[in-house]
C-alpha cells in the first residue's frame, strides 16, 4: 500500500503539472522517476503474490494430505478399504476443499483490512485544525496579536517512511510489536526534540533581541552575539546549522487592528507576509507566549487563488446560494451583491466574452482563465461574502496596472473598506482590511491607516505612509527608492532600442491596442456556441456562426457518456493476454489448469480402483496415490506462480503504455479531462489489473476446469445424465447472462462514479486554506457525501446481484446432484459390482459441483467486471498524441541551434481545439536576433497564447513559426525545447508549480531530462 501511495502521489503531481513538464520537456525525466516507483511497487506485489501462492498451495493441499494420511493409517493398520468407506471419506474431505480454498483469500482480506483500519486510524487521530478564537475582543472586525511567534509544523523532520513500511511488513509477532513500540518511542523522542529546538530558537531570538536593545542603549559597549556551542539537534538532512528565522516563521509580532482600519503589510521575499495572513486564519501554530484573537466573519484572498472546476458563478458564490425566489436560469438583478461583485472586480467585460457568461465552466485550477482573471474571480468571492475582516494577500499582483488601480479604488477601498454601496455615512467604515502588497504606489491613499513592514519574520517598522517615507533610514523608504530608480532606468532604456521589429496582420489593429473592443476574443476558445440567459450580457461579435453546442457552458467531457456499453470486447481479453506473454504463455497456463484437474480426477479414480481391488498390496496403491497427490500439489504451486508472473508482466506493460500515452497527450486533453478521472485509471483501475483481475481470472479458470471435469466424469459413467443436464445448463446460462449483463454495468457505474470523488478530493486538498477561511467545510462535506452515496449505491447493488445469482445457482447445483443420483440408480446393471464404484465416483463429483458452479458464475462475472478496468485503460490508448518528440531532421540541425534567436511568425493561425474559433488570426511578427522584446496586453489578450504557440504546446492551425530560418514544426519537440548542449527556450510560467522534490532536484530536472 505504501509503495502504491508513493506512486499515485507522484502521478497526481505530474498530472497537475503537465503544462510545466511539457514546456520544459521533462516527460522522460518524470517517466523514469515514476517507472522506478512502479518497479518498486511491482517488486513488493510479487513478494505478496509469492506468499499468497504458498498460502493457497498449503491450504489447497490440506484435503489431499489429510486423505492420504487417513487412508494410509487405515490400510496400514490392517483394514481393507472398500468403495463405500473410500468414497464417503472422500466426499467428506471434499467438503473441506472449498472453505480451505477461500481461507487464504479471507486471511489476506483481513490483513489488508487491518492495515487499512490502522492507516485510517492514524489519519483520524492526527492533529486537527482549530479556528482562531475571539478571546476578550468585543467588536467585530478586530484582530489582536501579542508577542506572536508562529511556526509551520511541516518543517518538523520525520522518520523514514521506508523504514516504517519495512517494520510493518517485514516483522511479525513479538518482534513486530517490539519494532512498532521502538518506532513509537522514536517518534515521541523526535517530538520532544522538535519542541526543545523551538524553545531554543525562541530563547536565542530573545537573547538576540536583548543584545540589539543593549547596543542601542549603550552603543559604546561591545556586545558579543551568543551562539549555541553545541546544538543538540540535527535535522533530517544532516545539517546542524540553524537560526531562529529558519525555524520560526514569525517572531515577536505585536499587532492590534481596530475595527474598520486599513492596514497594509509590506516586506521583501520571505519576510513573512503570507505567514501573517495564514496565522490569522489559524494555519500557523502559535508557540508558547503568543496571544492571538480574531472577532468577526473572515474573507481571505490567498497568494495563489483557489479556483474550482465549476462555473464562474459557483466559484464566486462558493457554497452560498442566491436569495429565495431567484433562479440561475432566469435570474435578473435581484442579487445586487453578486452584480456589484462583478462590477467592482472588473469582471463584467470578461464575462461578456465567455460563451455562457458566468455559467461557463472554467475547468480545474481555472485553466481557461488568465492569471489576472483568476485573481479577480477570487477577489469577487471575497467581496460577495461581505465579511467583517478582509485578508488580502497581494490580490493586484497578477493584473494589469490600470485594472489594479480600479480594483484598489473601486473594490478594496470604496466597497470593502467604506461600503459605498451600503450607503455608509462619510467617515464610517464597513470592514477591516489587511492588505499584503508590493504595489507601494497605492499606499499613499489617505484611507490607509498604517503600514507594517516585515523583515525576516519580524515587524521592523509600523507607521503611516508619510511617517515611513519621510524617514530616509527606514526600510520602507529603501523600497520606494528602488522603485524610483527602476522607473528611471526604464525610461532611460526607452531611448536605446535595438533593431525594430515588424508586426502586421493583426485584426483591425488601432493605435489604442489596449482598448477593450480591439482585443482578440480569446475566451471563446471554451466553446463557440452561444450560451443560455445569464446575469451578464454576452456580446457575440467576431463569432461567425451561431451554433448551439447544447453543452450549457460545460468544458469537461462527460465520462458517463464516454463509457463503453454492452459486453466487454473479446479484443480486450486478447490484448491483456498478449501483453502478459502472448498466445504461447496463455496456452501453457491452460495446459497447467487442465493438468492439475487431470491429476485431481486421477487421484479419485485411483482411490476407487484401489478400493475395488480387494486391498491386495496396499503399499503399492498407497505409493501411487501419494505420487499423484504430491504431483497435484506441486503442479498447483507452479500454476499459481506462472499465472501471477504473467499477470504482473501484463500489468507492467499496460501501465507503461498508459503512462506513455498520457505523457504524449496534447494539452487539450488535460484541459477537458479532470485530473481525478485520469488518476482513477492510474489508481483504482490499475489496482484492479494488478491484483483483482489476476485473482478473479485464476479462480475462474480453476473452477471452470473443476466443473468441466465433474460433468465429464458424470457423463462418462452415466451417459443418460446428458438428458437432464441440457435443460439445467440452459437455465444456468440464461441466469448467468442476465446476471452478467447487470453486474457488468453496475461495475462500470461504480468506476464512473468514483472519478468525481477523486477529482473533488484533489480540489479540496488544493484549496483547503480557502475552504477553511470561508467556512465552506460543511458545504463540501455535503457534496462529497452525496457523491459517495451515488457511488456506494452502485457498489451495494453489485453485492445484491451476487446474492440474487447465488440462490439460483444453488438450485441448479442441487438439480445436477439429483439428476446424477437418479440416473445412477436407473443405470444400475445386475451382477456388475464394479459399477457401484464408478457410480459412487460420479456422485462424489456431482456433490462438489454446487459450490464450483456457484463460484464459476461469480468468477466469470467478476472476470468480465474486472476486465472493465482493462477496457477503461485501453480507452486512453486511443488518445491522440502530440507531435513526435524526435524527428529524422533533428540530426541535420546544427548542434548550437538556435544560434542567433531570430523569430518569425508567418501568417500564424491557432485554435486551441478543433471546431473552436481562431485565437491567433494570421499573425505576422518578426523579432530580430538577440533582441529584448516585451509582450504587453490586458488580461486575456493572448500573451500566454503567443508563448504557447512558440513552444508548440498547441500546434498551429495554419501558417508557420521560424527560428533562425528553421520551421519549428519540422523539429522534434524534445530537440525544440531542450538539447544536450543548449536550451532552445527557457520560460517561466505565469503560475509557477513546484513538484514534491528537493530544491536541487527541481532546478536540475531539465538537465537530467536531457542527459
Amino acid at each position: 500500500m505504501k509503495a502504491r501511495d508513493d506512486r499515485v502521489a507522484l502521478n497526481n503531481e505530474i498530472l497537475g503539472s503537465m503544462k510545466v513538464i511539457k514546456i520544459q520537456a521533462w516527460e522522460e525525466n518524470f517517466r523514469s522517476k515514476l517507472m522506478k516507483l512502479r518497479q518498486h511497487e511491482l517488486t513488493r506485489l510479487w513478494r505478496y503474490f509469492f506468499a499468497g501462492a504458498c498460502s493457497v498451495s498449503m491450504y489447497g493441499s490440506t484435503p489431499l494430505l489429510v486423505a492420504l494420511g487417513t487412508f494410509a493409517a487405515y490400510t496400514l493398520s490392517g483394514n481393507n478399504l472398500d468403495v463405500a468407506e473410500a468414497l464417503t471419506a472422500l466426499a467428506l474431505f471434499d467438503i473441506l476443499r472449498f472453505p480451505l480454498f477461500m481461507l487464504p483469500q479471507i486471511i489476506n482480506r483481513i490483513v489488508e483490512a487491518g492495515i487499512s483500519f490502522e492507516r485510517v486510524r492514524e489519519f483520524l487521530l492526527a492533529e486537527e485544525y482549530t479556528r482562531v478564537g475571539e478571546g476578550d475582543l468585543e467588536d467585530n472586525g478586530e484582530v489582536w496579536i501579542h508577542n506572536g511567534t508562529f511556526v509551520y509544523d511541516s518543517k518538523k523532520p520525520r522518520l523514514d517512511d521506508d523504514d516504517e513500511d519495512d517494520n510493518k511488513n517485514g516483522a511479525k509477532g513479538l518482534r513486530g510489536l517490539m519494532r512498532q513500540h521502538q518506532r513509537m518511542m522514536q517518534e515521541a523522542a523526535l517530538d520532544r526534540q522538535w519542541e526543545k529546538l523551538l524553545l531554543q530558537a525562541q530563547l536565542l531570538d530573545a537573547e538576540d533581541r536583548i543584545q540589539s536593545l543593549e547596543q542601542k542603549l549603550h552603543p559604546d559597549i561591545a556586545c558579543t552575539k551568543r551562539i549555541p556551542s553545541n546544538p543538540s539537534y540535527s535535522d533530517h538532512e544532516g545539517r546542524d546549522k540553524w537560526s531562529p528565522s529558519s525555524l520560526l516563521s514569525l517572531r515577536r509580532v505585536c499587532m492590534h487592528v481596530k475595527p474598520g482600519e486599513f492596514v497594509a503589510v509590506v516586506g521583501g521575499v520571505g519576510a513573512g507576509k503570507s505567514t501573517l495572513i495564514n496565522s490569522i486564519l489559524g494555519e500557523g501554530r502559535p508557540l508558547t507566549g503568543t496571544g492571538l484573537a480574531v472577532k468577526g466573519k473572515l474573507a481571505a484572498f490567498l497568494q495563489t487563488p483557489f479556483i474550482m472546476n465549476d462555473t464562474v458563478e459557483n466559484n464566486i458564490l462558493f457554497g452560498h446560494s442566491f436569495p429565495e425566489g431567484s433562479h440561475c436560469n432566469d435570474r435578473d438583478a435581484s442579487d445586487e451583491r453578486y452584480e456589484l461583485a462583478l462590477k467592482a472586480c472588473s469582471l463584467s467585460h470578461d464575462l461578456s466574452m465567455l460563451p455562457y457568461g458566468d455559467q461557463t465552466e472554467i475547468g480545474e485550477k481555472g485553466i481557461t482563465l488568465s492569471g489576472g482573471q483568476k485573481a479577480r474571480v477570487a477577489l469577487a468571492r471575497c467581496f460577495y461574502h461581505d465579511a467583517d475582516i478582509y485578508l488580502l494577500d497581494d490580490p493586484i499582483a497578477a493584473v494589469d496596472s490600470h485594472v489594479a488601480k480600479d480594483l484598489f479604488h473601486n473594490c478594496i477601498v470604496d466597497e470593502m473598506l467604506l461600503g459605498r454601496s451600503k450607503g455608509k455615512k462619510e467617515g464610517d467604515r464597513n470592514a477591516t482590511v489587511i492588505l499584503v502588497t508590493n504595489a507601494l504606489q497605492f499606499l499613499s491613499h489617505p484611507k490607509v491607516d498604517k503600514i507594517i513592514c516585515l523583515n525576516d519574520g519580524c515587524v521592523e517598522e509600523v507607521g503611516t505612509y508619510q511617517q515611513l517615507s519621510s524617514d530616509p533610514s527606514s526600510r520602507f523608504s529603501s523600497y520606494l527608492k528602488v522603485i524610483a530608480e527602476t522607473s528611471k532606468a526604464s525610461i532611460q532604456n526607452q531611448s536605446s532600442q535595438s533593431e525594430p521589429f515588424e508586426v502586421s496582420g493583426m485584426d483591425d489593429a488601432s493605435e489604442n491596442g489596449m482598448d477593450y473592443g480591439n482585443e482578440p476574443d480569446v475566451a471563446k476558445v471554451i466553446d463557440p456556441s452561444p450560451r443560455r440567459k445569464s446575469s451578464v450580457k454576452v456580446t457575440n461579435e467576431n463569432n461567425g456562426t451561431d451554433n448551439d453546442g447544447g453543452n450549457g457552458g460545460k468544458l469537461m467531457t462527460d465520462e458517463f457518456k464516454e463509457r463503453e456499453k454492452g459486453s466487454v470486447d473479446k479484443k480486450v481479453y486478447i490484448d491483456w493476454a498478449k501483453q502478459g506473454g502472448g498466445i504461447g504463455t496463455a496456452l501453457l497456463i491452460l495446459f497447467m489448469f487442465a493438468f492439475v484437474e487431470l491429476l485431481t480426477v486421477a487421484s479419485k479414480w485411483w482411490l476407487t480402483h484401489w478400493s475395488e481391488s480387494g486391498g491386495s498390496d496396499p503399499l503399492f496403491f498407497l505409493g501411487i496415490y501419494a505420487v499423484i497427490n504430491f504431483s497435484a500439489i506441486f503442479a498447483t504451486f507452479i500454476r499459481l506462480i506462472l499465472f501471477m508472473t504473467t499477470g504482473l508482466r501484463s500489468s507492467r506493460a499496460m501501465f507503461e503504455k498508459l503512462l506513455d500515452t498520457v505523457l504524449c497527450a496534447p494539452m487539450s486533453f488535460f484541459d477537458t479531462t479532470p485530473i481525478g478521472r485520469i488518476i482513477n485509471r492510474f489508481s483504482k483501475d490499475m489496482y484492479t489489473v494488478d491484483e483483482q483481475l489476476v485473482v478473479s481470472s485464476r479462480s475462474y479458470l480453476s473452477t471452470m476446469a473443476s466443473v468441466i471435469s465433474t460433468i465429464f466424469v458424470v457423463v462418462s459413467v452415466t451417459p443418460y445424465f446428458l438428458a437432464g443436464l441440457i435443460p439445467i445448463m440452459l437455465f444456468y446460462m440464461s441466469q448467468q447472462a442476465f446476471f452478467t449483463q447487470a453486474y457488468r454495468e453496475l461495475r462500470r457505474l461504480d468506476s464512473v462514479t468514483r472519478s468525481p470523488i477523486y477529482a473533488l478530493l484533489g480540489e479540496t486538498l488544493d484549496g483547503v486554506l480557502t475552504i477553511r477561511a470561508f467556512e465552506a467545510q460543511d458545504k463540501l462535506n455535503t457534496r462529497m457525501i452525496n457523491m459517495l452515496n451515488v457511488q456506494q449505491t452502485a457498489y451495494h447493488l453489485t453485492f445484491a446481484s451476487q446474492c440474487w445469482i447465488s440462490v439460483r445457482l444453488e438450485f441448479a447445483g442441487t438439480m445436477i446432484v439429483m439428476c446424477a443420483c437418479f440416473v445412477s440408480v436407473l443405470s444400475r446393471h445386475r451382477g456388475e459390482e464394479l459399477f457401484a464404484g464408478l457410480a459412487g465416483l460420479s456422485i462424489s463429483f456431482a456433490l462438489s459441483i454446487t459450490q464450483s458452479l456457484n463460484w464459476t458464475v461469480r468468477m466469470a462475472s467478476d472476470l468480465e467486471a474486472n476486465m472493465i478496468a482493462v477496457e477503461r485503460i485501453q480507452q486512453y490508448y486511443k488518445i491522440p498524441s502530440e507531435a513526435p518528440r524526435q524527428l529524422a531532421s533533428d540530426v541535420s540541425l546544427p548542434v548550437d541551434w538556435p544560434q542567433f534567436g531570430k523569430i518569425e511568425f508567418i501568417d500564424a493561425k491557432l485554435r486551441y481545439r478543433p471546431g473552436l474559433p481562431l485565437v491567433l488570426k494570421g499573425l505576422e511578427l518578426s523579432i530580430p536576433a538577440r533582441s529584448k522584446v516585451g509582450v504587453v496586453g490586458r488580461t486575456g489578450a493572448g500573451k500566454s497564447t503567443l508563448m504557447t504557440a512558440l513552444l508548440r504546446i498547441v500546434e498551429l492551425d495554419s501558417g508557420s513559426i521560424k527560428i533562425d530560418g528553421v520551421d519549428i514544426s519540422q523539429v522534434g519537440l524534445t530537440r525544440l525545447k531542450s538539447s544536450r548542449k543548449t536550451r532552445s527556450y527557457s520560460r517561466v510560467q505565469s503560475a509557477p508549480i513546484l513538484i514534491r522534490l528537493t530544491i536541487m532536484m527541481t532546478i536540475v530536472s531539465s538537465e537530467s531530462s536531457t542527459a
